[in-house]
């Protein structure tokens, strides 16, 4: 595979249609993922008043006051959320088939690239989704042996080493035939 050609490809695609530009910087601004630093301060026992948190007394915080408040705003950002989601996956989509497009000689449009990401959302999240479900299937049978193991330790199970012992290769023996099923669905979505 000659990747110089593919990169050399790719970059003639992406300057020759700008209108793929749009879509990738939705892409990134929507992904949710990313690396840096982020924010990060040390608060210190003088940042609010002599190491004093506020007075949350009953007399003093009154939460059926603001529970309406705290609820709306909560379905505001699942709102903003599920929209930010959406125009993930309608902008995945749109790229690859504007890059489809261009690739075949067509040019791709804002629209067309609009109409593509749309017919193609739900493929998009569903590649998605599946390997997250995946993942989250193979957490859950290590974790809940493990969680076991802690809610079990203090109970009439003896010292727990042989329960320990069985839950663990339990585990393991769920766990090896997921990620060998994880690799062959990895390889049949071509990712």
């Amino acid at each position: 595979m000659d990747y110089g050609r593919i990169f050399t490809r790719a970059a003639q695609i992406a300057w020759k249609h700008k209108a793929l530009w749009l879509y990738g910087f939705l892409v990134a601004l929507t992904n949710g993922g990313g690396g840096g630093s982020g924010f990060n301060y040390s608060f210190g026992s003088g940042d609010f008043g002599r190491g004093r948190g506020p007075d949350l007394s009953p007399g003093v915080f009154n939460l059926s006051a603001i529970l309406p408040v705290i609820l709306l705003m909560a379905c505001v950002l699942l709102l903003i959320w599920l929209a930010l989601l959406a125009l993930r996956f309608i902008s995945e989509g749109a790229l690859i088939g504007m890059v489809r497009e261009a690739d075949e000689g067509g040019t791709p449009t804002l629209r067309s690239g609009w109409r593509v990401g749309a017919q193609n959302a739900w493929r998009v999240f569903g590649v998605t989704f599946v390997p997250g479900l995946l993942f989250f299937i193979v957490a859950l049978l290590v974790v809940c042996p493990v969680l076991f193991l802690f809610v079990a330790g203090g109970s009439s199970l003896g010292d727990g080493r042989g329960v320990t012992g069985a839950l663990l290769g339990l585990a393991l023996l769920c766990f090896i035939p997921l990620c060998c099923i994880m690799v062959v669905v990895a390889i049949g979505a071509d990712v």
